[in-house]
């Protein structure tokens, strides 16, 4: 009986742990170790932002992505995804295209509803 109570328990807790959290502003957010990262986006790729510090009392948004919802987090950058996805020539060539730099895989397409990254994915998995 006690087994049946601290097994139910630790399923109930590992449950709760692998859920993104749900703050009270209803966003939804992915802890990893201390970090918590706000989940922008849930396609193919998760796009995340968190605050981070570049200076003494100042800080600024920083983007991030994984491969699924479990997948490692790394700053979303063109290398980055062309290294999650190696041998997916069509997305680097759509990347090299369609991205000058960085700072513009943030861009969203609001006709599609998406972040113009994810869109750029799914285009070049058809």
């Amino acid at each position: 009986m006690r087994y049946a109570l601290y097994t139910t328990l630790i399923l109930i807790a590992v449950m709760l742990v692998a859920t993104p959290l749900r703050a009270a502003d209803e966003r939804n957010y992915r802890l990893v170790g201390n970090e918590r990262y706000q989940i922008l986006e849930s396609k193919d790729l998760y796009i995340y932002s968190t605050d981070v510090v570049v200076r003494k009392g100042a800080s600024e948004k920083a983007f991030f992505f994984s491969v699924g919802s479990t997948g490692e987090i790394l700053p979303l950058t063109i290398v980055n995804l062309k290294k999650a996805f190696p041998d997916n020539h069509r997305f680097h060539d759509g990347l090299d295209a369609t991205f000058k730099d960085n700072s513009q895989l943030t861009k969203y397409d609001d006709f599609h509803k998406m972040f113009k990254v994810n869109r750029l994915l799914v285009a070049s998995e058809q």
